[in-house]
Formats: structure tokens, sequence, C-alpha cells
């Protein structure tokens, strides 16, 4: 598989989230509340899937963007399935069967520690994006949780978020992610969109 082919539809969806979030600044309260419930639920679920893709594809076969070939050894013998069942009996909880089983694919850490236990030759791409030490990593799950629980530790959680960006007090998702981004991205949703397409890019490099 190409890089650019994993990449391209990702990269689209990224395109489409920039324009919610501009609707979003200038909707209403209750249809500003559905945009940013949509956002954060979706781009978690972007960069789970692109992660998940990622090491899965490399582990068969992906040729990154500046031509090189990434691929786990011995790789035709491996199928897909195969491959998926031995990273989460390594790096998940055990239970094959179980999709909440598998590893957590949206932190880097343990998509290295994947790659590094396929042998896929694509660990300096990895290693640069950590690198980055990007913001969305922490503060999306978080959002999303927020998103799609709304149960009070959830809410604590994202208040640690709002202080840690300096808007302490009860917060909420419009606080958040449509707060005045430190980074010169827009706001805090944008900076989140733009690292999300430079990990991506930089991962499949």
């Amino acid at each position: 598989m190409n890089a650019e082919r994993l990449l391209k539809p990702r990269v689209q969806s990224l395109v489409f989230y920039r324009e919610l979030e501009a609707r979003a600044r200038v909707a209403s309260s209750r249809s500003r509340d559905e945009i940013l419930v949509y956002l954060a639920v979706e781009l978690h679920n972007l960069w789970n899937h692109f992660c998940r893709s990622y090491v899965l594809c490399s582990a068969k076969g992906l040729t990154s963007l500046s031509g090189v070939v990434w691929r786990t050894p011995n790789a035709s013998r491996w199928s897909l399935e195969s491959i998926r069942q031995h990273l989460v009996m390594v790096h998940g909880k055990k239970k094959i069967n179980d999709p909440l089983s598998e590893p957590v694919w949206r932190r880097l850490d343990v998509v290295e520690a994947c790659c590094a236990t396929l042998g896929t030759g694509n660990l300096p791409s990895i290693a640069l994006t950590i690198g980055y030490g990007h913001s969305f990593l922490s503060e999306l799950p978080v959002a999303r949780n927020f998103a799609a629980h709304k149960s009070k530790s959830a809410r604590m959680k994202l208040d640690q978020v709002a202080a840690s960006r300096g808007y302490p007090g009860r917060s909420d998702l419009e606080r958040v992610m449509l707060a005045p981004s430190s980074s010169g991205y827009g706001t805090v949703v944008l900076e989140w969109i733009t690292e999300i397409e430079r990990s991506m890019t930089t991962m499949c490099a």
C-alpha cells in the first residue's frame, strides 16, 4: 500500500473539519455544541483509526512518501488478522476477539512499541513525530470522553485541560475547543487538526 493512499481520505476529512470549526464559531449555542461534540468524537476516531491502519499496513508493506518500503520480516507469511492478534497478545489485553482489548492505537508510544515488535523499519519517523510533543495527544481524548459521556469525572478532566491553558473554572467544549490557541493556529481545535495532519504526514514521510 502507498502512504499517499493512507493519508488522502484523512486529509480530506480534516479539510471538512476545519470548515466545521468555522461554522461552530458563528452558530447558535445548541448548534455549536452539536458541532463540537461531533468534532471531538470524529477527530479522535480519525486519529485512532489512522494509527491502527498505519501499524497494520506497515507490517504488510507500506511504501512511504519518500519511496521506502516498510514491512515486517517474512511479511508474506503473516495475514493482517494474524498480525492484529499478535499485537493484541503482546500490547493489548490478550482477548483476541474483543475490540476493546486491542492496543491503545491513539498513543504514539504504543504505535512505536507495536512497530518495534514487528520490526517494520519505520521507527525513525515515529520517533520524529513523538518529538513534536503535540497537545492533541493528551487533550483530544479528554474532550472526546466529555463529548461522549458528560460525566462528572469527564468534566473534571476537561477543567484540568482548560486550566493548563490558562482558563481555570468550570469548562465545556466551547470554552476549551474554541479558546484561542497559544501556538498561533487560531483556536484549540484548529491546533489539534493541524497537529494531527502534521503527525500523519511525518509518520508517512
